[in-house]
């Protein structure tokens, strides 16, 4: 398929551009809360099993979002300054 070609303003350029960088915080931000929860599922007593079955990965994938959800949430616990107000929730 050929590649499409328009003439997009410098204003609507930019628009796009911030548009995709949000997109991509949120989508960040979304594999964090993901990594985050895996992490507490497992620390209630789902095995890596059951969280992999319900995601349809392996077990070793569930290991290593646990792994970055632990770091993640020791992270937001310890009030990181590039991510302020992303603190551990309550109860």
């Amino acid at each position: 398929m050929p590649r499409r070609v328009t003439n997009l303003s410098d204003e609507r350029r930019q628009a796009l551009a911030a548009e995709l960088r949000l997109l991509g915080e949120l989508e960040q931000r979304a594999t964090l809360d993901k990594y985050v929860h895996v992490s507490r599922a497992y620390d209630a007593g789902m095995s890596q099993r059951e969280i992999g079955a319900i995601f349809g990965v392996s077990g070793n994938a569930v290991y290593h979002w646990k792994e970055a959800g632990e770091r993640e949430r020791e992270r937001r616990r310890s009030g990181d300054p590039e991510r302020p107000g992303e603190s551990e929730p309550v109860g």
